[in-house]
């Protein structure tokens, strides 16, 4: 696509993430044991060859600023175009943080004048998908439409999140609900806009601006000429709430998957550590599981999400569960129906979580889980702030049996 770059917010803290978005914003939330959600969105861009990118970063941005670099994985290092991140700064005329999205936007509006974009993509980082964005580009000058909202049926509980939209067939937008709709038929803004770059100079510059940018659209939306619909008809799954994110995790699993993470056409391209192959003892059980690399089960882990590095030890269950980079599972302790973010240690006999009740289980980066204690269903374990030299930080020797 020529003279086309692309916004993505990606400096948002999403509440209903739990401890994932404590100390990182939800575009570096890690998803499918390797990723992390905004390679989802980078992989869409250089796949549909959408290769000028700006990420508007704010929350929490050195774990996203690391792991994107200088975009080389998703072949965004090039001197033309490429990948670059935005972050507030204190400007003459007094700029300051963003104040929401359509801010956000505002205050870079000069790096899509020099860019000599016509059109621009304005996308969400909340969503694991994979979308072929030219075809929402042809869609656009198809129907000579200044804006163009991607749509489709909301999957997952965040109704309230995405919003619930109504269209017809020909994209014009009849209905919004910001709340969600609880009657069907509806579908859900994706958090996936093509703009006209003019239209987009418009609408950011009225005169009583708001700060967020679904509201700079809503007048304009149900006119039926200026703004419509593309209803994209692929897997998408917003992740808004740690119950949505343990879920579509788990859709990883299904047969066939949720999302596709094996199609050689649409490859989703990471930063990743190197470490050595996933290593499953002789006396283990692993039964319908993603590991990544560097993992190490001496244990028994049923129905989870393993990402790289993590080490269950003998007599440990792991019981449809999301377990992040580095973390321990001590001997005949339980995990089941959990979150546990990177570098967790639970501790030798201990339990988190339970299969036979409702509540989500969420534990904090680097948190520390005594030897023999309970953590119930539904339960919120903070992350541990540490120093460097802190010893429990490092990797404990790992046995081979």
């Amino acid at each position: 696509m020529k003279k086309v770059m692309a916004f993505v917010f990606a400096g948002v803290r999403t509440q209903g993430l739990s401890v994932l978005t404590h100390s990182r914003s939800v575009a570096a939330v890690p998803f499918g044991g390797k990723y992390r959600l905004i390679d989802f969105t980078l992989s869409n861009c250089v796949n549909s060859e959408l290769t000028t990118v700006a990420i508007l970063a704010q929350h929490a941005p050195h774990s996203l600023i690391k792991h994107v670099g200088r975009g080389k994985p998703w072949d965004l290092d090039r001197r033309g175009g490429g990948v670059q991140i935005l972050q507030p700064y204190e400007r003459q005329e007094g700029r300051r943080w963003y104040q929401g999205t359509a801010d956000a936007l505002r205050q870079n509006l000069d790096v899509l004048e020099n860019s000599g974009a016509d059109h621009v993509f304005v996308l969400s980082s909340e969503l694991a998908y994979k979308m072929d964005y030219s075809w929402m580009f042809s869609h656009h000058l198809e129907t000579g439409a200044r804006a163009t909202l991607a749509i489709a049926p909301l999957r997952g509980s965040s109704g309230s999140h995405f919003g619930a939209v109504r269209a017809d067939e020909a994209g014009r937008i009849l209905s919004y609900d910001p709340q969600g709709g609880e009657t069907p038929p509806h579908e859900a803004f994706m958090g996936v806009y093509l703009f006209d770059t003019p239209f987009l100079r418009e609408l950011l510059s009225d005169p009583d601006p708001s700060n967020l940018f679904l509201d700079c659209l809503l007048p304009r939306m149900t006119d039926g000429r200026e703004i419509l619909a593309y209803h994209f008809g692929g897997e998408w799954l917003g992740l808004a709430s740690i119950r949505d994110y343990l879920g579509a995790n788990r859709g990883l699993l299904a047969a066939p998957p949720i999302l596709d993470l094996y199609d050689p056409e649409w490859t989703i391209y990471a930063r990743s550590e190197e470490m050595a192959p996933a290593w499953v003892s002789p006396g283990a059980r692993v039964t319908d599981t993603l590991l990544s690399n560097g993992s190490v089960i001496e244990g028994r882990v049923e129905r989870s999400i393993l990402s790289p590095g993590v080490f269950v030890e003998p007599g440990a269950v792991v019981r449809d569960s999301v377990i992040l980079n580095h973390t321990r599972i001590g001997a005949d302790a339980v995990v089941e129906r959990s979150v546990l973010d990177k570098r967790v240690c639970v501790g030798r006999g201990a339990r988190v979580g339970n299969l036979t009740e409702s509540g989500i289980t969420a534990v904090g980066k680097r948190a520390v889980i005594a030897d023999g204690s309970v953590v119930a269903a539904g339960v919120e374990v903070p992350h541990r702030e540490i120093m460097d030299d802190d010893p429990l930080t490092l990797t404990s020797e790992r046995s081979f049996g």
